[in-house]
């Protein structure tokens, strides 16, 4: 699967050998991104570790912002340390909540559960949460959501050269309850020690009805996150299969 979506991505300009290995650093990282979710309330408690990050962008103005009461859409993909990402903004004091579908292997599901819910104090099913997200929302609690993985009953928007059922909640969101939306993307200075997290007020479209303007922010944020991607295509998630879902219903074809 890892190679077959680097194929897909990237086999019209990169080499066979390349290819092989971006998909195995993509797994290392992916090992790194493991650790990482299980050792970072650890390291929020060594303060060398906090005042190591690297915060780029407008935090200052958001950190106003979000003491004053507003909310926001915090935006990202699986990519890079993600992991480290809201528990490193609940230190910095911000009201987080966690937008997160179940994982189909329970076993897994119920660790990510209890390794998120330790620095994450809110966590909902983005399936038929929507009056939960409301509340949050209007009560100042920022809501993050990862907006690169398969959905079944998603909207089809492109990424990476290939239609991919997308999830339909920032546009959704953003149409009910106006709420800003702020890309988010971490990257490892030194695994286990820095971090740098930059954050880039979004400058998103407003379609004039509820579908085109669902599409329409859909489309701008997945072309965003896919940006990120090309930037530092190891640190994204190969081995997901994000273009599973199908617009003919037909299977994946592998390459």
């Amino acid at each position: 699967m890892t190679l077959s979506n680097l194929r897909h991505a990237f086999g019209a300009t990169w080499s066979e050998k390349k290819i092989h290995s971006v998909g195995l650093e993509s797994w290392r990282r992916v090992a790194v991104s493991a650790v990482e979710a299980i050792q970072i309330q650890r390291w929020l408690q060594d303060r060398r570790f906090i005042d190591s990050v690297v915060w780029s962008g407008p935090w200052e103005q958001l950190d106003q912002r979000q003491r004053a009461g507003e909310a926001f859409l915090l935006v990202s993909g699986h990519q890079g340390p993600f992991e480290v990402i809201l528990p490193l903004l609940v230190q910095r004091g911000w009201r987080m909540g966690l937008l997160s579908r179940p994982v189909k292997n329970a076993y897994i599901d119920r660790a990510m559960h209890w390794l998120r819910g330790a620095t994450v104090p809110t966590i909902l099913d983005p399936a038929g949460a929507l009056p939960e997200m409301g509340k949050a929302l209007r009560g100042g609690t920022s809501l993050a959501l990862l907006i690169d993985q398969n959905t079944r009953d998603g909207v089809f928007i492109d990424f990476l050269g290939r239609p991919a059922a997308t999830t339909p909640s920032i546009g959704v969101l953003t149409r009910r309850y106006q709420v800003p939306v702020v890309y988010l993307q971490a990257r490892r200075l030194e695994a286990g020690k820095r971090y740098r997290l930059h954050c880039e007020i979004a400058d998103l479209p407003w379609g004039e009805e509820v579908r085109s303007h669902v599409l329409q922010v859909t489309r701008a944020a997945t072309t965003r996150i896919e940006a990120m991607v090309r930037e530092t295509p190891a640190d994204w998630l190969w081995l997901h299969q994000r273009w599973k879902t199908r617009p003919d219903g037909s299977r994946e074809f592998l390459i």
